[in-house]
């Protein structure tokens, strides 16, 4: 599995989705992993990625599978919380940029209407 389709796979699974329609945003993915402790995102990854079972991760960890299925479903939880959280950054950011650019059109409309009924 590419590192896409893995990023795509795990889109899917924070929001519930079949597939990602396009709008995946794969650095961010990435991202999000990247703040998870290292055997947290190496248990995530064995799972979705390699598609072990709990008693294979666990295996691999020395761990039983039940604590292997904790640590994969609190990798998840933290790693969907961090996407979230970063996406919700992300869209307030182009919440601010279009109201600035709604501003600005409205300020060129009002000039243009005031040309318009200057000439008038």
């Amino acid at each position: 599995m590419t590192d896409s389709e893995y990023a795509v796979r795990l889109y899917c699974l924070v929001f519930h989705k079949r597939s990602d329609d396009g709008d995946a945003d794969i650095q961010g993915i990435f991202d999000a992993l990247g703040k998870l402790p290292e055997r947290e995102r190496a248990a995530l990854e064995k799972r979705y990625r390699g598609g072990k079972k709990f008693r294979q991760i666990g295996a691999d960890f020395g761990l039983t599978a039940g604590r292997a299925s904790e640590i994969t479903n609190l990798a998840y939880l933290r790693f969907r919380q961090n996407y979230r959280t970063m996406s919700k950054s992300l869209i307030e950011e182009e919440r601010v940029k279009d109201m600035q650019r709604l501003a600005d059109i409205k300020d060129i409309l009002n000039d243009v209407i005031s040309e318009f009924i200057q000439k008038c």
